[in-house]
């Protein structure tokens, strides 16, 4: 999803970018709401099995690989992201500059001489 997100970000699909930034809202809950399950998860676990659960550091540790996956690539989207933004600002900047309405008298020789008879 946050590939899918990269592409969309340098593809400049605005609309695809604001449904997967939703999405991945969702998915980032979802994965702090399983890491506040885990806990009380493996307290249960020591009870029923005092001898040794293995489980439960593995889920703990793959939670906290997906947890720095997505931080790693989630950083790498909001580079692209600003780099996208300043790009698209320069841009704005350069048709501001060129759309200043020209004066109808720009290319008109300044007078060197003034009638003052009347």
């Amino acid at each position: 999803m946050l590939e899918k997100e990269e592409e969309s970000i340098q593809s400049g699909n605005l609309h695809a970018l604001q449904a997967q930034v939703e999405l991945e809202k969702s998915i980032v809950e979802e994965i702090y709401a399983l890491g506040r399950v885990i806990n009380p998860l493996e307290d249960l676990y020591r009870m029923a099995y005092p001898q040794a659960e293995h489980e439960i550091p593995s889920l703990e540790l793959s939670l906290e690989s997906i947890k720095t996956q997505v931080l790693e690539h989630n950083e790498r989207n909001r580079r692209l992201l600003k780099e996208s933004i300043a790009s698209i600002r320069q841009e704005i900047a350069s048709l501001k500059t060129a759309r200043q309405p020209k004066s109808p008298y720009g290319d008109v020789v300044a007078p060197s001489m003034i009638d003052i008879r009347t």
